[in-house]
């Protein structure tokens, strides 16, 4: 149980850093992901899209769960969930290993 308890303080730093990832990502898809380019399956073509809606779509990226039905089109979005995506997976192979 000890070995548990001496890896506390990395499991809440992984945590935390994974907390910056997720808001890091969350502004730049908001300040550079124009909302024409992001397509939500269930989203009604006159609903404007919300800061929440950004985020959903940053931890959605976040979690890796996949985007099913959501969709980017622009490559500076492309870009941004790549980066996203290697980072988080960088992170937790650093902090895991």
């Amino acid at each position: 149980t000890m070995k548990y308890i001496n890896n506390i303080p990395n499991q809440l730093l992984l945590v935390e850093v994974n907390i910056y990832i997720l808001v890091f990502f969350f502004i730049l898809y908001y300040l550079f992901v124009d909302p024409k380019d992001i397509y939500f399956l269930s989203r009604n073509k006159e609903k404007e899209l919300t800061p929440i809606d950004y985020l959903y779509m940053s931890s959605i990226i976040h979690a890796t769960v996949g985007l099913g039905g959501v969709t980017i089109d622009s490559n500076i979005g492309k870009i941004l969930v790549i980066l996203h995506s290697i980072s988080v997976i960088l992170i937790n192979v650093i902090f895991l290993k």
